[in-house]
């Protein structure tokens, strides 16, 4: 049975709008940001929070539109920000994922969405959403939910692991039931393993803890949300030797 492997399906649109370009300020190293993961991900719509608060909830809309008219003037165009916020409502990051209107004016934009930032009401856990802004005459914003990644393995990690302890059939013992073991670590924003666990209750002691201590040096990619690291947690399965 072989190891199990992340799938990558399509991009997920969390918002329907015309065609935009990565921002300026996306990050060098990260999924669809300007680099890539030597990793295969899983990525969906978030589904937190469950209902998503209004723009007026955001940021001060009324006063964010007339000052993006003055500055956008007759621009046409559209800018998405991904925000997140602490469990305190405080806006923590206001970044250009995408943009159709240059890098100069989304950066001056994302200045006006700070200076017009509110803060959210308190919630059990950091949540995000995505802000759309589409310029004109009366500039309109619009909420919606962004797009969340697993962590995982980096390349061929888990592959070369199994590999390795197939080579070595004494390393592992195992009853006739079972080829592998299925592994889940939390990882921190950098994809350091925070903790490791095996999934199969038969494996514990010494097997268990020589084999969470080679989990622990695999590299991996840390979870991302709108494609920015952050906490999280991957499973994968690994085969063993006999």
């Amino acid at each position: 049975m072989r190891a199990i492997r992340f799938a990558v399906p399509a991009l997920i649109a969390a918002s329907a709008c015309a065609p935009l370009t990565p921002g300026a300020s996306s990050l060098a190293d990260g999924p669809g940001r300007g680099g890539t993961y030597a990793a295969e991900r899983t990525c969906r719509v978030a589904a937190r929070p469950s209902a998503l608060p209004a723009v007026s909830q955001l940021v001060d809309s009324a006063g964010l539109a007339a000052a993006a008219a003055r500055l956008g003037a007759a621009t046409r165009g559209s800018v998405l920000f991904s925000m997140r916020y602490d469990r305190t409502g405080t806006n923590v990051r206001r970044a250009v994922i995408a943009q159709s209107t240059g890098a100069a004016l989304a950066d001056s934009l994302q200045k006006l969405v700070f200076a017009f930032r509110k803060t959210a009401a308190p919630a059990p856990q950091e949540w995000g959403v995505r802000l759309r802004m589409d310029l004109g005459a009366a500039p309109a914003m619009t909420v919606a939910r962004r797009e969340v990644c697993s962590g995982g393995p980096r390349g061929a990690a888990v592959d070369a692991l199994s590999a390795q302890l197939m080579a070595a059939p004494g390393m592992v013992a195992l009853d006739d039931t079972e080829d592998r073991v299925v592994v889940r670590v939390h990882l921190d924003a950098t994809g350091a393993v925070t903790d490791a666990m095996l999934m199969n209750p038969n494996l514990r002691g010494p097997v268990e803890a020589r084999l969470l201590t080679l989990v622990r040096g695999l590299p991996f990619v840390p979870a991302s949300e709108d494609g920015y690291p952050v906490p999280g947690e991957a499973s994968f399965a690994l085969r063993l030797g006999r």
